[in-house]
């Protein structure tokens, strides 16, 4: 797959987002609910997307292209696609979903999913992680271990963010 190829396929799934953020925020005058607007994502190009980025990735480091590694991997991390995808494997999907961090939220609302999906995207150069939950679990030899539960926030930039 060459570089055009992969522009285009970021371009679409960057116009199918934020035309759904558009309807989603003009939401309130033309009566369509938030939940519809994250229904009507296209999901499966979303993950279509993220897994060629993905492969290119694996390619690329496979031949030893650091330099082109490094750009990919910035792309995923700065993908719209990469960002809802993550946003929705933590609040939807993983099990430790009710768990909560430091700031109380156990789950998001479809409304609150879009916000951060947002926030993602605004501050991904830039991102502060709050402070861990810390959480002391039970060992079968009877003594205990520390456990750190990060916010969903937190779980979420994790989950978009290349290895």
């Amino acid at each position: 797959m060459n570089i055009t190829n992969q522009t285009t396929i970021e371009y679409r799934c960057l116009k199918a987002l934020r035309l759904h953020l558009a309807v989603f925020l003009l939401a309130g005058k033309i009566g369509r609910k938030a939940d519809d607007v994250w229904k009507d994502l296209p999901w499966k190009k979303f993950r279509q997307h993220v897994f060629r980025l993905q492969r290119e990735i694996f390619k690329a480091q496979k031949n030893g292209q650091k330099a082109k590694v490094k750009r990919l991997q910035r792309l995923l991390l700065r993908s719209r696609a990469a960002q809802a995808l993550a946003v929705k494997q933590v609040t939807q999907l993983n099990q430790g979903r009710k768990s909560p961090g430091v700031d109380g939220k156990i789950a998001l609302s479809t409304r609150e999913r879009l916000v951060l999906c947002q926030r993602l995207n605004k501050h991904w150069h830039h991102w502060k992680h709050q402070q861990l939950r810390r959480v002391n679990i039970p060992k079968p030899n009877g003594k205990t271990r520390g456990l750190g539960i990060p916010t969903i926030a937190d779980r979420a930039w994790q989950r978009c963010d290349p290895p």
